[in-house]
């Protein structure tokens, strides 16, 4: 039985408790939503926003550090969890590079892929139907 429970902001719906594609997603857009001020309030929040702002001119040291606060803040709702990091320069460039993502947790023996269960738009995250990813 999954024993996950994420916040979801809104009061119509309260706690996620259900659907590990929805705390998945919520929670994947949480660390990435989550402002630098907030570590300096509340202490410890985990966010991609403070590490970039910290190593963002160091890939490497980037990746790492994101690889390792993102697997430790995944494992709070999916122990049974897994995520990489990895980097490349764009086009030559020594300062330009994308930084890639992938995870996968496991909540009641199924396999869930952070990739499948969202899509990152210019403005919210949302939870995909297997309908659209198997017709993208």
């Amino acid at each position: 039985m999954a024993t996950f429970c994420v916040g979801t902001m809104s009061s119509s719906h309260g706690w996620e408790i259900d659907s590990v594609e929805e705390a998945l997603s919520r929670h994947f857009t949480y660390w990435f939503t989550s402002r630098r001020n907030q570590s300096k309030i509340i202490g410890k929040v985990p966010s991609f926003y403070f590490l970039w702002m910290k190593y963002g001119k160091l890939p490497e040291t980037l990746r790492e550090k994101a690889e390792e606060e993102f697997k430790l803040y995944l494992k709070e709702l999916f122990p049974d969890s897994s995520a990489e990091f990895t980097f490349e320069y764009i086009n030559g460039s020594t300062s330009l590079y994308s930084l890639r993502l992938t995870a996968q947790v496991i909540s009641d023996g199924k396999p869930y892929d952070l990739g499948r269960t969202i899509q990152a738009t210019g403005e919210y995250y949302k939870v995909l139907d297997d309908a659209r990813l198997n017709n993208g």
